[in-house]
């Protein structure tokens, strides 16, 4: 059952979970994916990739403008994820 925000816009649980794991705070939600930061944009678009319900999914460098431990969170994120990751990187 998914809740509903001020806005009326459908808010999925699973989907917060999955931000609050990649390190959004309350406040984040709130604001404009055009206003984060380069770090959290990489976030959002690898929760949407998560959630996208593929079987596979392919990322170019995925530690480019993250740190430390948001890559950890990547890492942890990409584990729990059903189907199979590719990942790249420049030599």
């Amino acid at each position: 059952m998914n809740a509903e925000q001020d806005d009326g816009r459908e808010v999925d649980p699973y989907g917060l979970a999955y931000l609050a794991m990649l390190q959004f705070t309350e406040a984040d939600l709130s604001k404009m994916i055009g206003n984060l930061s380069d770090g959290q944009k990489a976030r959002v678009a690898l929760a949407k990739c998560l959630l996208s319900g593929a079987a596979v999914i392919v990322l170019d460098e995925p530690a480019n403008h993250l740190d430390l431990m948001s890559i950890q969170v990547m890492e942890q994120a990409l584990i729990h994820f059903p189907g199979a990751a590719i990942t790249g990187r420049k030599c």
